[in-house]
């Protein structure tokens, strides 16, 4: 694919799983043409930081520790604060440079995710990602995650969503199906896709920015989609998608059921990854009337630049 000539939009993304990021660790990560680390700290809430080492650029991410709530480098032992980055101690000097202090990232967790704000103008959060009640009941199971790093823009892959014709096309749905607004609020969007032919399948989804959404189907079993897409850079996105399944009441009867959930997806996400890497971005694309979704879209997601 040709490079996009659209920046890393601003909002919320995931760089871990909640249960990737164990207390006493160092997570390397490599996000937004950036190096960072995650740890979690003294009272065990998850932090992100830029991975290099303020004082002479040591990786933080590699050979670094977490010790008492501190991250110390393995460059000249500096120890960081895990909870806001400042040094707290360098053992063989009398006092600590001002600036000595580790670039944070505002960083939140929910719904199982490890979730942090870019912004390249620096401005801060003005919006949530907010909880889903599923994940707050029981009997709802994460059957599976599965990863894709793909070559495209993150707008193009939930684009491609609303994108209704292309699941004819692409997809092999029997019709066309018809986009709902359902909502829509700063930094969310909420819409359904009904198909008018039964054999269909219908999406509900919510979207929080372009990094995350949660899609439900309807197929007769009860499940929901988490799905995250992150920027690696501009042009590079690692995708991710977590099915949560209602327990339906024995481990051969939920194995059976994600089983054909991750094989359709499987193949449905290969179909739009043979399509993201070889297409061009058309900033001014004729549509037709029909594709009315796709500039709805657009025009929402421009608030994220």
């Amino acid at each position: 694919m040709q490079q996009s000539n659209l920046p890393i939009p601003r909002g919320w993304y995931s760089v871990l799983d909640s249960d990737e990021l164990a207390e006493g660790e160092i997570k390397r990560l490599r996000y937004f043409d950036r190096e960072l680390v995650a740890v979690r700290d003294a009272d065990g809430k998850p932090r992100v930081f830029d991975a290099y080492c303020p004082h002479l650029g040591a990786h933080l991410g590699v050979g670094g520790q977490v010790e008492d709530g501190t991250i110390r480098c393995p460059f000249h032992g500096w120890r960081f604060r895990a909870s806001d980055g400042a040094c707290v101690e360098i053992s063989y000097a009398k006092r600590i440079p001002p600036a000595a202090k580790l670039a944070s990232w505002t960083t939140e967790e929910a719904n199982g995710l490890v979730l942090v704000w870019y912004d390249a103008a620096g401005r801060g959060p003005d919006w949530q990602v907010d909880p889903i009640s599923e994940l707050a009941e029981e009997g709802w199971l994460r059957s599976a995650r599965l990863e894709w790093t793909i070559h495209t823009h993150v707008q193009e892959i939930l684009e491609n969503v609303v994108d209704v014709a292309h699941l004819k096309y692409v997809h092999g749905a029997k019709s066309v199906p018809e986009y709902r607004e359902r909502s829509k609020e700063p930094g969310k969007l909420h819409f359904s896709l009904e198909s008018p032919d039964s054999e269909d399948t219908d999406v509900t989804a919510f979207l929080w920015g372009l990094g995350v959404a949660r899609l439900r189907y309807e197929i007769g079993i009860p499940l929901f989609e988490l799905d995250t897409q992150t920027p690696i850079d501009a042009d590079q996105v690692e995708a991710r998608t977590r099915i949560y399944l209602r327990d339906l009441g024995s481990a051969e009867a939920n194995e059976s059921a994600t089983r054909a959930v991750v094989d359709e997806l499987e193949r449905q996400v290969d179909a739009d990854i043979r399509i993201f890497e070889h297409k061009r971005r058309i900033e001014t694309p004729p549509l037709c009337e029909e594709d009315g979704p796709i500039p709805a879209f657009r025009r929402w997601a421009g608030q994220f630049y």
